[in-house]
């Protein structure tokens, strides 16, 4: 068991006495217009907090563009349940709309990757908790959806984004953890294989990494810039989980192979934020053409 000393050591002295005195980890999720931060280098352009809720904080925010429109699909996380459902807001030039609960099950939920495949738009939450993969199907775009299926898995997987994707299967790259430590993770591969019928069968290949690091934990879907292909990850450290994220250049991607020697780093320090918080960490980017989104993670008293 931790000692009151050893937390200290790795919390720092201020965060310690923060905790001690009742205050929680949160997330929220911030925005901005697109600035090709990735293109430029530097952070320039200060970053808008979404609205705040005394029932939810706001993580895993995931773009999906749908006729020329921005929605942003989210954790939130509710703080009296403990645990997270799945959520949507709207984003354009006026500004966002209330984030809506869309999935709630009763387990916790993060990380909603939205796609289309096969004329049909899914979504593929994080469900660890559960044990399982879930595939939902949208019945109604943004709001309305359905579980197409559940798929039992014998081993954690966390944070599904989409490498590729034929007619027949979609090859997804995830993460796992070490049950010791869960912010030690590494990269796995799976593939989704459709039947006829349109049930899917899932393919896990551990072959990325054989050790837990405190990088390989995805932070998002794969992003383009300048006609090339960059994993982004987080970065968790002994005090923090994601702390930080990364960028890494993909070098192929069947076999998956990434440059782990040429990479950009977001710290906490780099964030201009219009909220008065001391940010902790930033685990989590997505981007499209209009708008570039973050969260992250601050202590708050509730």
């Amino acid at each position: 068991m931790e000692t009151i000393f050893q937390k200290v050591k790795r919390l720092g002295l201020k965060m310690s006495v923060q905790k001690a005195i009742g205050y929680k980890a949160a997330f929220n999720i911030a925005y901005r217009a697109n600035s090709s931060y990735l293109n430029e280098g530097g952070i320039q352009e200060q970053f808008i907090s979404f609205p705040h809720s005394k029932e939810y904080w706001y993580a895993d925010p995931l773009i999906f563009t749908y006729n020329g429109e921005t929605y942003v699909f989210m954790e939130a996380y509710n703080k009296k349940k403990k645990k997270g459902a799945i959520a949507y807001s709207l984003i354009n030039e006026s500004g966002i709309s209330v984030p809506e609960i869309i999935i709630e099950e009763s387990y916790h939920m993060s990380f909603p990757l939205v796609f289309e495949w096969d004329e049909c738009i899914y979504m593929i939450p994080e469900t660890e908790a559960n044990d399982s993969i879930n595939i939902y199907k949208c019945c109604n775009f943004p709001n309305k959806w359905i579980l197409h299926q559940s798929i039992k898995t014998d081993i954690k997987i966390v944070d599904s984004i989409i490498l590729d994707k034929s007619e027949e299967r979609m090859q997804f790259l995830a993460s796992t953890f070490d049950i010791k430590n869960v912010k030690l993770v590494k990269h796995i591969l799976y593939y989704l294989n459709s039947d006829v019928e349109g049930k899917f069968s899932i393919e896990i290949q551990d072959e990325v990494s054989d050790c837990f690091d405190y990088v390989q934990r995805n932070a998002g879907q794969l992003i383009s810039v300048n006609e090339k292909n960059i994993l982004v990850s987080q970065r968790s450290t002994d005090a923090v989980y994601g702390y930080s994220l990364l960028f890494f250049y993909i070098k192929s991607i069947n076999p998956f192979i990434y440059d782990k020697s040429n990479m950009i780093e977001i710290q906490p320090k780099d964030i201009k934020l219009n909220a008065n918080v001391n940010i902790l960490g930033v685990h989590t980017y997505s981007r499209n053409e209009k708008f570039e989104l973050i969260d992250y993670e601050y202590l708050e008293r509730y």
